[in-house]
């Protein structure tokens, strides 16, 4: 299976493909919204035009991020709550991801150069301070 480089996706691209979801998930509860009331007839049309914009959606948040798991089959879209959350989800990971290698290799750099060890590199980068337990505290015991 042929899978897209890691790292080919931007951050410009992760911000564009969570925004892009956000925008699904208030159509589709506005789909089910008119789908519940009472005015049906009345709301085709608007129905009709949401589903429209959800295929646009859909085009723009697989183009910026390729999905090759659909290269030999057909593409389902996203167009349900459950989905639209499990791709958020997948965003969310990524960028999570993005970040954490982006750490990675800022601290491999300033390990070669002999600037900062690694790990002192990576508490930097994300805020976090060690501190010393003291000789009495429960977690030294």
């Amino acid at each position: 299976e042929r899978m897209t480089p890691f790292g080919s996706l931007s951050k410009a691209a992760l911000e564009e493909a969570r925004d892009c979801l956000s925008k699904i998930r208030a159509l589709v509860k506005r789909v089910e919204e008119l789908r519940s009331g009472d005015q049906r007839e009345q709301s085709k049309e608007e129905t009709q035009a949401i589903f429209e914009q959800i295929a646009e959606l859909n085009n723009r948040y697989f183009e910026a991020i390729p999905q090759s798991q659909y290269s030999a089959c057909a593409m389902g879209s996203v167009s349900n709550l459950n989905t639209v959350d499990q791709e958020l989800a997948k965003i969310d990971q990524l960028v999570d991801l993005e970040m954490a290698s982006r750490i990675a290799v800022g601290a491999e750099f300033a390990r070669r150069t002999n600037k900062m060890p690694y790990y002192d590199y990576c508490y930097a980068a994300t805020g976090c301070r060690l501190l010393p337990l003291a000789q009495n505290d429960l977690e030294t015991q």
